[in-house]
């Protein structure tokens, strides 16, 4: 359901319609006949039915795509680990793999003492 309607919106309004048909079927909201309206709940509904089965549909691919992506940056983290060991944390060759030489790593700092 769009923002601003409640989750219930379309069943509010089918009963709203059903008033409205046994009030006075015939009566019109400008030049909103009951039909026309009707029609549009009807196509409300196929809309909302549309929007929740590609809601589905996406949640789907995201997850199918993340599941793809975890086992791509498993082999990354393999290969990134061979090349280490192979070459060593300071080669060239782990460098090419994405990895960062050991000589290029900065210094650990300590932290200020903070006075209390």
């Amino acid at each position: 359901m769009p923002r601003g309607f409640p989750p219930d919106y379309l069943d509010q309004v089918a009963a709203l319609l059903t008033a409205w048909k046994g009030i006075d079927p015939n009566l019109k909201v400008g030049d909103a006949t009951l039909t026309q309206t009707q029609e549009k709940v009807t196509a409300a509904r196929a809309a909302d039915a549309k929007v929740a089965d590609l809601t589905i549909q996406r949640a789907t691919a995201v997850d199918e795509r993340d599941l793809i992506f975890g086992e791509v940056n498993d082999t990354v983290t393999r290969l990134r680990s061979l090349v280490k060991g192979n070459f060593g944390p300071d080669s060239p060759q782990y460098a090419q793999v994405g990895g960062t030489r050991a000589s290029e790593r900065k210094a650990r700092t300590k932290k200020a003492k903070t006075g209390t």
